[in-house]
């Protein structure tokens, strides 16, 4: 299936990470295309008994985990306010449509993220989230937000004085000259 901004605008959708198709306490996602129900559905507003995704009205949860992954769901999709800016969704039917370099970059783009591509060079500021799922990006001067690097990634962080940089998967990152912020590495991730 090709996810097209004609496809964005006519579905139901929300964006949503897992560790190659495994989500929190265990839970395992079905191939790509297959519909599932939650088996724990609730209404309430908070968490658990549902998928929890980000759309673009409650974006601030960010990714978990290495996969990012496209999700179609049916019905409503009950809004979930942390407190603390972590907003996100939940539902009760979904399906992966798409994973990594598949989900176009306007999907993350309407969910608050911005996408860097190979051989770009960006600063994140306080409140930035971005996205690097192939090539290499050069990370320089970061005082705040986050940059995620996933998939075969490669990053060159440096001189980084706040924010977070999250390497995952097989990504691999350099990181020098950093007086503040953090970086992780996770899954197979290298630096």
């Amino acid at each position: 299936m090709e996810i097209t901004k004609k496809w964005l605008d006519t579905h139901k959708w929300m964006i949503r990470s897992s560790a190659n198709g495994i989500s929190y306490n265990g839970f395992k996602w079905p191939a790509i295309g297959i519909w599932i129900e939650c088996p724990d559905w609730n209404e309430t507003s908070k968490c658990g008994g549902g998928f929890h995704g980000e759309m673009a009205e409650y974006n601030g949860f960010g990714m978990q985990y290495y996969r990012a992954e496209l999700v179609e769901y049916e019905g409503k999709a009950i809004p979930i306010n942390t407190g603390d800016g972590n907003d996100k969704v939940k539902v009760r039917h979904a399906r992966v449509v798409a994973i990594g370099g598949d989900i176009p970059d306007e999907a993350f783009i309407r969910c608050g993220y911005q996408i860097a591509h190979d051989g770009d060079t960006i600063s994140p500021k306080s409140g930035e989230r971005w996205i690097v799922l192939s090539g290499h990006v050069t990370v320089t001067n970061q005082s705040g937000g986050d940059c995620w690097f996933s998939g075969s990634a490669t990053g060159t962080v440096t001189n980084q004085s706040g924010g977070d940089c999250w390497f995952s998967d097989s990504a691999t990152g350099t990181v020098t000259n950093q007086s503040g912020g953090d970086c992780w590495f996770s899954g197979s991730a290298t630096g």
